[in-house]
């Protein structure tokens, strides 16, 4: 079958933690499908730049700094898309933190990972499926992970927030279902983002860089780390007309490592 350009022609979406990584790489997928993107991102200065790279390359980008542990900033993030562009037809909740390990955690940390993993996505979700019902329907992507499913024994919060977080989009699928809301999650395992690269080499990690990279690349069936393009084609195919009659579902992008 040929390859449908332009699958979103016309659609609007939102990509939350836009500015770097996954977001990014989805934000300019997104956008080369024909969607109009509105980039929200804590990083003024990187996600006004990947604003920037999608004007230039001929799509419509606007920039927005959110913070997705305000819930005022993600009520005002969906009303500015709608504002700009007209409609909120797709909202990927890409933003979220890394968790510590149990000796590290306290609770400031645990309540950011859980503000901004899972309370930011539920509110989102939360505003937008009112604007969606009304203008006859959306996507809503949520980032989950694979520490959501099975559990790696590392960091709890992380694990709780994401777990939680697949468990939510279940229910929203199920809530929005019949007003033509499809509500799906995307769950990446090992992926070589800035994010993930940062917290190899975080101190308060038990191992160095060099044996923990060794060591996740060894659990991977397909031999290597996912790029961020490779979960943003997950993200545009649950986007698109092509994944009409799914929702409630998890799609796994990890080299087979639950397999």
């Amino acid at each position: 079958m040929e390859h449908q350009v332009m699958r979103l022609k016309n659609k609007t979406a939102v990509v939350t933690g836009g500015a770097s990584g996954i977001g990014r790489a989805s934000a300019i997928r997104l956008s080369a499908e024909g969607a109009k993107i509105l980039v929200a991102d804590i990083s003024e200065r990187a996600g006004m730049s990947v604003a920037e790279e999608i004007r230039d390359a001929g799509h419509q980008a606007t920039f927005l700094k959110v913070d997705m542990a305000k819930e005022d900033e993600i009520s005002a993030m969906i009303d500015k898309a709608v504002s700009l562009y007209g409609s909120c037809d797709i909202l990927f909740n890409n933003a979220g933190v890394a968790g510590e390990s149990l000796e590290n955690t306290t609770p400031e940390s645990l309540r950011r990972v859980i503000d901004i993993n899972l309370n930011g996505p539920f509110f989102a979700c939360m505003y937008a499926i009112p604007v969606m019902k009304k203008q006859g329907g959306g996507v809503i992507i949520n980032t989950g992970s694979i520490g959501g499913i099975k559990s790696s024994g590392r960091s709890p919060a992380y694990a709780a927030s994401k777990g939680g977080l697949l468990l939510a989009t279940r229910t929203f699928a199920r809530i929005a279902g019949g007003d033509n809301i499809r509500v799906n999650a995307v769950c990446p395992g090992s992926v070589d983002t800035e994010q993930t690269i940062e917290h190899m080499g975080n101190p308060s990690s038990p191992e160095g860089f060099e044996a923990a990279q060794a060591r996740r690349l060894s659990r991977i069936p397909l031999g290597r780390a996912a790029t961020a393009d490779d979960i943003a084609k997950a993200v545009v195919f649950l986007a698109s007309d092509e994944a009409a009659y799914i929702t409630g579902e998890s799609l796994v992008v990890d080299g087979g490592v639950l397999a």
